[in-house]
């Protein structure tokens, strides 16, 4: 399997068993197997890059109008991903979704060795997460269906010193904590993240740098699934 890695401007091959650029945290392929790479711990952002069905945009739009619940939970038998669907008519697009919900929580399940799997699924409307961070959990799935992807930053981008206690206002704390606003990199839809947290104990990666995009003054919507442990 050959992997790419991206690197500032660059891009470049390297094999799955290779080590990664000094400095750099972050590796991107387009096989799922990429996911694995994770165990690695000098990454802190591990990507695979997809492209989404057909149909499966529009069928989205059409469910929201329904204003479905979102659904927050933790993983057990299949029928979290009904709930989590709930309103959404039997086509393609259902289809797809309730087989990848279930794979890539099911994968993400394998790849941390826990069966407990928090879930969030569904809609969101307004501004979340505003201000670049690094989140105090192990590890983090992200990939969103409809609408703008997760917004992170690669290591050489970061100030990482101010991270810690950043101002109330987002838009003083991004000022600060992004060293090159044009580094500024944003997952497309169907994208699969998977963004280590900070523990500030082991020899690990830092925490992956992200946010959610701004999309409430744009009066865009986003629908994502986030696992976490």
């Amino acid at each position: 399997m050959r992997l790419r890695v991206r690197y500032g401007a660059r891009a470049m091959l390297v094999s799955a068993v290779s080590g990664v650029p000094e400095g750099d945290r972050h590796l991107v392929g387009r096989e799922p197997e990429v996911l694995e790479q994770i165990r690695d711990g000098s990454l802190s952002v591990v990507i695979w890059e997809r492209r989404l069905p057909r149909g499966l945009r529009d069928a989205l739009r059409r469910w929201l109008v329904q204003e479905p619940p979102r659904f927050e939970g933790f993983a057990g038998d299949a029928a979290w991903v009904d709930a989590a669907l709930q309103g959404l008519v039997s086509s393609p697009a259902r289809t797809f979704l309730a087989q990848d919900l279930q794979s890539l929580v099911q994968r993400f399940r394998l790849l941390t060795g826990t069966g407990s799997v928090k879930i969030s699924f569904g809609a969101v409307t307004g501004d979340q997460c505003r201000k670049f961070h690094a989140d105090y959990q192990r590890l983090r799935l992200i990939t969103t269906y409809l609408g703008p992807g997760t917004e992170w930053l690669p290591e050489h981008a970061v100030r990482r010193d101010a991270l810690f206690e950043p101002p109330a206002c987002p838009v003083t704390a991004n000022q600060l904590i992004v060293r090159e606003p044009g580094q500024v990199r944003r997952a497309n839809a169907g994208d699969v993240l998977l963004l280590r947290g900070h523990d500030g104990v082991t020899g690990a990666a830092l925490g992956a740098v992200h946010r959610s995009p701004p999309i409430e003054a744009l009066a865009k919507m986003r629908v994502l699934l986030v696992a976490s442990v």
